[in-house]
Parts: C-alpha cells; structure tokens; sequence
C-alpha cells in the first residue's frame, strides 16, 4: 500500500519513510536508506526520518555517521519518542560504547531518561 501511495504522490516523504522502514524489516538496507535519503530532500526537517536514516547507516555499518543523524534528530526533536533509543543504542553498541548503549536500550524499554 505504501508503494502505490507513492505511484500516486512520489512527493510525499512521510511515503518514502515507511517504504523504508517496510526495507529494513527485510534487510533490503541499501533500498531503505535510498528512500530516506528521498524522503529528507523531501522533507529536511522530519526528525523521525534523520533517527531512521542513522539507524539504516548503523545497521550498515557506519555508527558515527549514524550518531550524526541520530543528534541532528535530537536537536530538532528533544522530546523525541522513546523508541528513538533503540536505534542509539544499535549505533553505540557498534562503537564499543557498551556502557551508553545499555543505557540507551534501559530508556527504550522503561521510557525514562537518566
């Protein structure tokens, strides 16, 4: 449904969006980030589209490049969805950065912040 909602308004970003994230629960990672890259020329300030970007470029293997993605979100989104944290977690997990990624992972699941 998604891919026809984009025949009908390739414009719509909030379409590219989830077409990617329909491509990262198929490890189709190199499709999902073609259309976040799409969906962020579309819409430059779609804060839930720069975390989603930075959790495709973490699952790729490119943590710093998500950690970029992943703080330009933050800016624009302080109050940003605990879900948010998972994809942190993953970037920072990748880095070694264990202690942080638990944390990040413990406000994913209680939706709390330290």
């Amino acid at each position: 449904m998604a891919a026809q909602a984009l025949d009908r308004d390739p414009q719509e970003s909030r379409c590219h969006r989830m077409l990617a994230q329909i491509c990262v629960n198929r490890r189709e990672l190199s499709t999902a980030q073609r259309h976040l890259e799409r969906a962020l020329q579309l819409n430059p300030n779609d804060a839930d589209g720069m975390q989603q970007m930075g959790y495709v470029l973490a699952l790729r293997g490119r943590p710093e490049d998500a950690l970029t993605w992943m703080a330009k979100a933050r800016r624009l989104n302080p109050f940003h969805p605990t879900r948010h944290n998972s994809g942190l977690g993953v970037a920072l997990y990748s880095l070694g950065r264990y202690p942080e990624a638990a944390e990040s992972s413990v406000q994913q699941v209680s939706g709390c912040s330290f």
